[in-house]
């Protein structure tokens, strides 16, 4: 419990370091007890901000993305966290309650308090909304769109929200979003079941104990991917749960399947089709998570798709004779574009290719990764041809997919419908 409390004293007095902070967030996400902390210590500062105001006190905004300053923030948390042991259980009481039949039931005084539903946890980038924010701050029921930049909000409920680039919400309540476009993260604890994003056409998502991703294109589609637990998607004609590991479509304010939105997968049987299992996919080392990042992955569609986040190099044990006409056709898309993407075999030497692979997208541009050359727009599912065998040939062992970020540990990249294959002459890349 100290550890927690100096951890958050820290953050709210504005001299964590980068690794205090993320220590700090990873925990909040995993632990309800440290979210709880986290939100009443926001509270509370929010509430010490409006006292502050009032008795005419001259005070700076500080700027957005830059923790409170460390004169006014230190007397601000030391209060926060006398005060945290004895508001916690309070604020337990009357922010939540969750009737026998498992619906969100939000008290009178969550529903009347629109000038508070939450507080941002950190920030980064272009943030526009008719209200500053800085971390730590409260946030309103206002319209929010991120620019180039990140956002990311704990609410009363206990939900916590990452917000990516070009993208535009608002909070209605701490147990509603409305997501018009971009990408959105949910992580719903127990404390938040029943929270709901709202989509274009009407339709909506309700969690069930989960987390998810949201995204809506420029046209108003939506796509919905379950990473853990499951939601329920509701539309004007039924409710159609989704489970961890799938995902569901929403167009015209209809569920469909996801394949109508991004394409028909082509038959799983057939010769050299990839289909990811979790328990077969192993760390490149020296790579994967290098120094103090990151490295995660989720497998999704029954192995049809493969998710990489952080500093991820992963392998995939693949007995494959590569010809000169060997093709790795795939689906690709990445919402958090890192310094390298890229797929192909895991083959060390010294000229290039150097790890085997072609660089599919990504900031940065290395000879050890031959450009595929071919465009991928943020965001949007490309299918892309990787002609690896011009690059080399023979026997190999190992395939491997790379989304590479050694400078912050927060890139995205997912590859899906993986087929390696030798086409007709007529057809060759």
């Amino acid at each position: 419990m100290n550890d927690v409390l100096s951890q958050l004293g820290e953050y709210f007095d504005g001299c964590a370091t980068a690794q205090q902070e993320e220590a700090l967030f990873e925990a909040v996400v995993r632990d309800p007890e440290v979210a709880d902390q986290f939100i009443t210590c926001a509270l509370l500062m929010c509430d010490l901000r409006e006292i502050e105001s009032s008795v005419g006190r001259n005070t700076v905004s500080p700027p957005m993305g830059v923790p409170t300053a460390r004169t006014r923030g230190r007397w601000m948390v030391r209060a926060g966290v006398v005060a945290a042991g004895i508001l916690l259980a309070a604020i337990a009481g009357w922010l939540f309650h969750v009737d026998s039949s498992d619906q969100q039931t939000l008290s009178p005084a969550i529903e009347t308090a629109s000038e508070n539903v939450g507080s941002v946890v950190r920030m980064a980038g272009e943030i526009f909304t008719s209200k500053p924010l800085t971390a730590g701050g409260a946030i309103d029921d206002a319209p929010i769109r991120v620019g180039a930049g990140e956002l990311e909000l704990i609410l009363n409920s206990g939900a916590l929200i990452n917000v990516q680039s070009q993208s535009q919400f608002a909070v209605l309540s701490p147990m509603q979003v409305q997501l018009t476009s971009g990408l959105g993260i949910f992580n719903c604890p127990p404390s938040a079941h029943g929270f709901t994003v709202h989509l274009p056409g009407g339709a909506r998502t309700v969690d069930l104990g989960t987390r998810f991703a949201v995204q809506v294109d420029e046209q108003g589609r939506s796509e919905v991917w379950v990473y853990e637990g499951a939601v329920e998607l509701v539309d004007s004609a039924e409710h159609t749960r989704v489970d961890a590991g799938w995902a569901r479509a929403v167009i015209d304010g209809q569920v469909r399947p996801i394949d109508a939105l991004i394409g028909q997968s082509n038959d799983n049987e057939a010769p050299g089709r990839v289909i990811f299992e979790t328990d077969r996919i192993g760390s490149y080392i020296a790579q994967d998570a290098k120094g103090n990042t990151t490295s995660s992955f989720e497998v999704l569609e029954g192995g049809r798709t493969l998710r990489l986040s952080g500093n991820a190099w992963k392998t995939i044990p693949l007995a494959y004779q590569v010809q000169s006409n060997t093709v790795i056709e795939l689906e690709f898309r990445s919402a958090k574009p890192g310094e390298i993407h890229a797929i192909g075999f895991d083959r060390k030497s010294d000229n290039p290719p150097r790890y085997g692979v072609i660089q599919l997208a990504g900031k940065e541009v290395d000879v050890s990764f031959p450009p595929l050359g071919q465009p991928v727009v943020p965001r949007r599912w490309t299918k892309l041809t990787v002609p690896i065998g011009q690059y080399y040939t023979g026997p190999l062992k190992r395939l491997l997919l790379v989304s590479d970020d050694d400078a912050d540990s927060n890139a995205e990249g997912w590859f899906r419908n993986v087929h390696i294959y030798e086409p007709p002459k007529e057809n060759q890349p």
